[in-house]
């Protein structure tokens, strides 16, 4: 379902990135697969990691060029990354300039919240929120009926954590929160399930 999901985002990015001059807009998927992990390089120390990370990031251009070449369905081409189109892949680069739009799991947001490393990620989002009045984060959550139970209560807490790191308030006008789901019932349930999973009031 993810890749189905980061194949409709590269689609729709490198549209807009393409077909309107001057859109500087850009997406990353921060996960545990994600290269380019710990500490971002600081020096000659750090010339293997690095080197790595840039090998990937070469292979990756190589490898969408041919690929390119070969398909002329957009759609096709959606399913490979390219760095060079409006997709950040190394985690450093994610963390130094947040993209627009970050795309990971709970047990990665988790990670982020508790760790140094990506505390620039952070610093970064609330200061462009602080920046202007119109400057809204929003959290998309799939498959929200899935987070019931033990699990559910484990993930709304990260919620409230991410809120309290961006200095945002469930009940705020900065905050935006949109959900899908298949099998959630039309009824007052659905509504008391959702404020105590986002904190935020029903009538919000």
């Amino acid at each position: 379902l993810v890749e189905d999901q980061m194949s409709r985002l590269r689609v729709a990015v490198r549209r807009l990135r393409n077909g309107s001059p001057g859109t500087d807009l850009w997406f990353g998927r921060y996960t545990g697969a994600s290269p380019g992990n710990g500490d971002r390089p600081q020096g000659p120390r750090d010339r293997t990691r690095l080197s790595a990370t840039a090998s990937t990031l070469r292979s990756l251009c190589s490898d969408i060029d041919v690929i390119g070449a070969a398909l002329a369905s957009e759609d096709l081409l959606a399913q490979f990354p390219d760095p060079r189109d409006g997709e950040l892949i190394a985690r450093w680069d994610m963390v130094a300039t947040p993209p627009d739009i970050l795309v990971t799991n709970y047990s990665m947001l988790n990670a982020i919240l508790m760790r140094d490393i990506e505390e620039d990620l952070l610093a970064q989002s609330r200061r462009w929120l602080a920046m202007a009045p119109s400057n809204t984060f929003t959290l998309v959550v799939d498959e929200l009926h899935l987070y019931r139970g033990t699990a559910g209560a484990e993930v709304a807490m990260v919620i409230r954590n991410l809120l309290h790191r961006l200095d945002l308030d469930p009940d705020s006008p900065k905050f935006r929160i949109m959900a899908t789901s298949a099998s959630m019932p039309s009824d007052g349930s659905s509504l008391q399930f959702l404020e105590g999973f986002f904190g935020a009031a029903r009538s919000s």
